[in-house]
């Protein structure tokens, strides 16, 4: 949102907003005043991209931005014709954008595939969670930020703030990521939210990047439940498409024939209804907390 009405203060362009999200509105609105741009959270494409009103022929989308795995951008650009689809990194307290691909320049795969190179005058590396050192390219750590999009500080809270920026001006993200050889940036998801299961660290992201792929599966989400023998146990939760079904030996299966064997879930939950944030994204701490309560 803040992208989005920056955007179209500086270019002097139209910008339309909703009190609040609805999918077919959105559709019905882009249409009718044959809107160019469009973006979003990956929950708001995907709500649109199951809408029965969507006929992709009747919109004029451009281009637009979203964050969100591979697939998210890929189901844009097929499935709303928005050809200049571009995907983005970003974090509250970086203004919030610090990375998004060029839609005029980057090759189709890498606006799929990654997240852009850093904004002008922001300044992006991975470091060793626990080292601190900063990693090669392709190597997965945390990401850093420094640049003028930087936040002053936490309001009233400088011991906090004082953790988050060192005294170098770096911004410790707690995001999960890595550069690539070609300066591009790929967020895998935030550090807490990594499964520690079987002494191997595993990110959630890239499980549901896999899941994401079966045909049958509108959206899933992966979290950590507590285990005595394994630590955590990779879980996954999933809402399948409407008129399909599906049962958990065959999403398991699925995902043995394409990853380690320790990353692949151990259970799966199908899901109907999701502990949203106002925002559209679902909170997993939450949803550990309702699966533990249905043990």
């Amino acid at each position: 949102m803040v992208d989005g009405l920056l955007a179209a203060l500086t270019h002097g362009s139209c910008n339309i907003t909703l009190p609040s999200f609805d999918a077919r509105e959105s559709l019905a609105i882009m249409e009718r005043e044959k809107c160019t741009a469009v973006s979003g959270i990956q929950t708001m494409y995907i709500k649109m991209m199951e809408e029965p009103a969507l006929d992709r022929s009747r919109l004029s989308l451009r281009t637009g931005w979203t964050t969100g795995p591979p697939q998210t951008p890929r189901d844009i650009y097929e499935k709303m014709g928005v050809t200049g689809i571009t995907n983005l990194y970003g974090i509250s307290e970086a203004s919030p954008c610090c990375s998004i691909s060029d839609c005029r320049r980057d090759p189709l795969e890498d606006r799929l595939n990654r997240m852009g190179k850093p904004l002008p005058g922001v300044e992006m590396k991975i470091i060793g969670p626990q080292s601190g050192e900063r990693l090669p390219p392709n190597e997965t750590g945390e990401i850093c930020v420094r640049g003028w999009n930087l936040m002053q500080g936490y309001y009233k809270k400088p011991e906090e703030t004082a953790k988050a920026i060192d005294p170098e001006g770096w911004l410790h993200t707690g995001d999960l990521g890595f550069i690539d050889e070609k300066g591009l940036v790929f967020f895998m998801g935030r550090i807490k939210n990594v499964v520690r299961s079987g002494g191997e660290n595993i990110s959630p992201e890239e499980v549901e990047n896999f899941i994401f792929r079966h045909p049958k599966v509108k959206h899933v989400e992966v979290v950590g439940l507590p285990d005595e023998k394994w630590g955590q146990r990779v879980t996954a939760c999933i809402e399948l498409k409407e008129g399909v079904e599906a049962t958990p030996e065959e999403i398991i299966h699925f995902c043995k024939e394409r990853m380690a064997n320790f990353k692949v879930p151990k259970e799966v939950h199908f899901v109907t209804d999701w502990p949203m944030t106002g925002s559209g994204k679902v909170q997993k701490f939450k949803l550990v907390e309702i699966l533990l309560q249905k043990k």
